[in-house]
């Protein structure tokens, strides 16, 4: 899926079962096409490999406290390649890519990591990414991670983590 640049408002989350879905800002400035979830609304809680964001910016996405869903975390994007329990590594499995995305402002009202970002039984490859004032509970939370491998890559001093 191809966006215009401009800003889309969220009123509630994104959810899809399917893979890939690919949202890529057609203007390479990734300041120009947002994702605004207004404070109230998560961005995408996707399942399945292989999604693919590029060239957009999360801003004001929110869990509250209230949210009684079982994927609590990451309030921007929340993945899980949804592989049977005893699956647990992703090796062989098409990974996902973050691409030129910025996340701020990105929040969850308890505590725990993934204000911005959650991560399950996924690789998730970040490039060129950052992230700004992201939060859990109002203490700095950008990344949450559930997975035996995964990579994040950052070209700007605000993040930077990798394992393997």
């Amino acid at each position: 899926l191809h966006l215009a640049k401009g800003t889309y408002l969220l009123d509630s989350a994104v959810k899809s079962t399917v893979s890939p879905l690919i949202f890529i800002g057609d203007d390479p400035d990734r300041a120009n096409t947002v994702i605004d979830g207004q404070g109230k609304s998560r961005g995408f809680v996707l399942k399945g490999t292989s999604h693919v964001f590029r060239n957009l910016t999360f801003k004001h996405c929110a869990i509250d406290a209230s949210d009684t869903e079982t994927y609590h975390y990451g309030a921007a994007l929340y993945l899980d390649a949804d592989y049977p329990a005893s699956a647990v590594t992703t090796q062989g499995r098409a990974g996902s890519v973050v691409s030129n995305c910025v996340f701020t402002h990105c929040q969850k009202a308890t505590a725990g990591g993934g204000g911005a970002v959650s991560i399950a039984r996924s690789d998730v490859k970040f490039v060129d990414c950052a992230f700004e004032q992201c939060s859990a509970m109002r203490l700095p939370a950008m990344l949450r991670v559930l997975t035996e491998k995964y990579t994040v890559l950052q070209q700007s001093n605000r993040c930077c983590c990798h394992r393997r």
